[in-house]
């Protein structure tokens, strides 16, 4: 069932920023209205071709621009939160992008990616990918499984194309501030200089200035594999599982301010009382700390 664009979630004081949550490759916003009370707006965007094959013919921009007038329809000017599941932390970097060179009116406070991992490499490793339907249960539809599948086969094709953008002022390094509140490279003692002495990235991937606030959730365990398996096989969200940053540590320059981890795989962080729990509390926190 398509919902209005953007739908709100959870009303909120009107004095906190709102946060925007992006559908994830299946194209659908259900998990997020399983969190807990967050304290602020929160909003969904779901994909709008849902139950359909149809592309984006202009790939991740295209996409990106649209929820974009999505999100002014809502929020015509001022501050806002940006997060999403897996395909949709990577949709609010792409708007972030966007954001930063055009005068839109909206303030980006920060952005939250709930184990979204960098995809740039996952094109050289599709031979050991595997699908793993873990989201299925006796009461999916057929309907419904080949609408996600028709979705999630458009996440793979609009992922082949994409590279992440790259501010030319890294964070926090190079005379960028602290972060808002407390949000400091904890987690994981993560970087504050350009890294490795890696050469630049092409230029159509910078960004003028400084990213704003990047939090990463990470799940700490690999989905399961179907049983029968090659060995080596993986799914595709777990290619950079054992990195400690799902992989953004490949960039030329850091990108995260911190990392969360989250007992669980990237397809159940929305499955039970502790993990929902979990998940809420920390987007509730780092909301917090970003909103000042």
């Amino acid at each position: 069932m398509l919902l209005d664009n953007p739908t709100l979630i959870q009303p909120g004081p009107a004095a906190a920023a709102p946060l925007f949550l992006l559908h994830d490759g299946g194209g659908t916003i259900f998990n997020y209205f399983m969190l807990g009370d967050l304290d602020r707006p929160v909003y969904g965007i779901q994909d709008p071709k849902f139950g359909s094959a149809e592309q984006w013919e202009g790939g991740m921009e295209e996409m990106a621009r649209l929820y974009i007038s999505f999100i002014r329809a809502a929020v015509p000017q001022g501050p806002i939160l940006l997060g999403g599941w897996s395909l949709g932390g990577l949709t609010a970097l792409e708007i972030a992008r966007i954001l930063a060179g055009e005068a839109t009116g909206l303030q980006l406070r920060g952005l939250i990616l709930i184990d979204s991992p960098l995809p740039e490499e996952w094109a050289n490793h599709r031979d050991r990918f595997v699908d793993a339907d873990v989201w299925v249960t006796e009461t999916t539809s057929a309907k419904t499984k080949q609408a996600v599948d028709w979705r999630m086969d458009e996440c793979d094709r609009l992922l082949d194309g994409w590279r992440a953008p790259r501010w030319q002022q890294p964070r926090p390094g190079g005379g960028r501030a602290e972060p808002p509140g407390s949000l400091t490279q904890r987690a994981h003692g993560l970087p504050q200089d350009n890294i490795l002495g890696r050469p630049p990235p092409p230029p159509e991937l910078l960004v003028a200035g400084s990213p704003p606030p990047v939090v990463l959730l990470r799940a700490t365990d690999r989905v399961p594999v179907p049983a029968g398996s090659k060995p080596g096989s993986l799914v595709d969200v777990d290619l950079h599982r054992d990195s400690a940053q799902l992989g953004w540590d490949r960039l030329e320059y850091p990108l995260l301010h911190a990392v969360y981890d989250i007992p669980g795989h990237h397809f159940d962080l929305f499955e039970g009382y502790d993990r929902l729990e979990k998940v809420t509390e920390l987007l509730g926190r780092i909301s917090r700390e970003m909103d000042v």
